[in-house]
């Protein structure tokens, strides 16, 4: 998979945007893939495993990343969904499977 994409005429590295989302304090791990329908770009996603857990739900940890990175990024680099797990999959090579990820939206 390519790390550049292009989104509405921009074009986007996938690992300024991960490596943005690992800066902030209360992630420890993230992947950015883009959401593909019909052959076309429509968003980005973001598979995030979390430095800590507390009681809040998934919406506001989502809306407390997406401010937090509005802060460091442009609105067309913000993903539009944020998926958050444990641990992410991995291929046998010792890899993130990014396929895996992009499977399960």
């Amino acid at each position: 998979m390519d790390e550049q994409i292009k989104l509405s005429g921009y074009r986007i590295e996938l690992g300024d945007v991960e490596a943005n989302l690992r800066a902030l304090a209360i992630v420890r791990d993230a992947v950015v893939i883009p959401v593909i329908k019909d052959g076309t770009v429509q968003s980005l996603a973001a598979f995030v495993v979390l430095a800590e857990r507390d009681d809040a739900s998934h919406f506001d940890f989502s809306h407390r990343l997406r401010n937090r990175l509005s802060e460091r990024l442009p609105t067309y680099m913000l993903p539009r969904k944020f998926v958050f797990l444990d641990a992410f999959p991995m291929t046998a090579n010792g890899k993130i499977d990014r396929a895996s990820l992009a499977k399960s939206l």
